[in-house]
């Protein structure tokens, strides 16, 4: 109930590539949502030497790692800002061992909020489509963090003139959308 009878929220970050006495801002999306997904594949290791006998672990997040965010751009509309980047790969420590289980952690971070009430179903299906090849059992954790910020033209017109009455029309920039997850989309 904290914001109960609040008509209008405003944020203010500190921006080193803005020069002194400048302020920036934008309509619509200023910031993304992020989201974490987390996969991890099992299945029978064993030698180099009988690849047949095993299931591919390597491979399987190979596919995933380097099919999934290429996938997304086709099935999400480009307006809609996604990136997946990968942070963690991880699996097997010897050169003529096929590992018994892998993970792949990394972040989704989408600007639009249409894009992003779906994207978690999305991935899960492109996933279960790109690891059907290799028979390998999976478990996918996607977890939603932040919604993307989207400034409303109203609240933006007000910030606009009283940065420009206070520091001077040539003050006031356009802020590029940035990739970056932020809190405040809670508040709005």
């Amino acid at each position: 109930g904290g914001l109960d009878g609040v008509a209008a929220a405003y944020a203010v970050h500190c921006d080193p590539s803005l020069p002194v006495g400048r302020i920036a801002t934008r309509t619509g999306p200023i910031t993304s949502a992020c989201d974490t997904i987390e996969l991890e594949v099992a299945g029978p290791g064993g030698h180099t030497s009988r690849p047949h006998l095993t299931v591919d672990v390597i491979g399987a997040l190979a596919a995933v790692a380097d099919g999934l965010p290429g996938l997304l751009t086709r099935r999400l509309p480009a307006q809609a800002g996604a990136t997946l980047v990968w942070g963690t790969v991880q699996a097997g420590d010897a050169a003529n061992v096929i590992p018994q289980q892998g993970l792949l952690r990394g972040t989704l971070r989408i600007a639009d909020r249409d894009a992003w009430a779906h994207a978690g179903d999305l991935v899960r299906e492109l996933i279960e489509q790109l690891l059907a090849p290799y028979r390998a059992e999976y478990r996918v954790t996607y977890t939603p963090g932040v919604p993307p910020t989207v400034n409303e033209e109203r609240a933006v017109a007000a910030v606009r003139e009283g940065g420009a009455a206070a520091l001077g029309p040539g003050a006031v920039l356009t802020a590029p959308q940035s990739s970056g997850a932020e809190d405040f989309a809670l508040m709005l």
